[in-house]
């Protein structure tokens, strides 16, 4: 099995930054191709979304890796994670979990939702509940 194309999906949140130092650590590995994927809910929020996309990817061709391609898309975020992995053809999928849960209602997390879209392997990187 190969790993060339990894699928990086972000919330551009500062905790994304520790989602992105995974698949760049997997990506100098063995990846030949890296996308990062941000999804926003309407097409009003693009402009804003591709400027702060465009700083991590600056931030992650500072640090040499230059194989790297940011996505801005318009939809639900798992189903528009999904759709890029499988147009993509890519190989793995690293995305983020706040886990959000609170005690009146349970909702669904965005990778919950991806591991029931794709099948394609998956990694979850956790992040603080803050």
């Amino acid at each position: 099995m190969s790993v060339e194309t990894l699928l990086c999906a972000i919330d551009l949140s500062p905790f994304s930054v520790q989602v992105v130092d995974y698949a760049l650590v997997l990506f100098s590995k063995v990846g030949k191709k890296l996308y990062l994927l941000h999804s926003v809910a309407k097409e009003s929020e693009v402009p804003i979304a591709e400027q702060q996309l465009q700083e991590f990817l600056s931030w992650v061709k500072e640090r040499g890796f230059e194989e790297v391609e940011g996505l801005v898309t318009v939809g639900a975020p798992a189903e528009e994670i999904s759709r890029y992995a499988e147009e993509l053809k890519a190989d793995l999928i690293v995305m983020g979990t706040r886990g959000l849960v609170s005690s009146e209602t349970s909702i669904i997390s965005t990778a919950q939702k991806v591991i029931t879209l794709v099948h394609i392997p998956i990694l979850i990187v956790p992040t603080p509940l803050k």
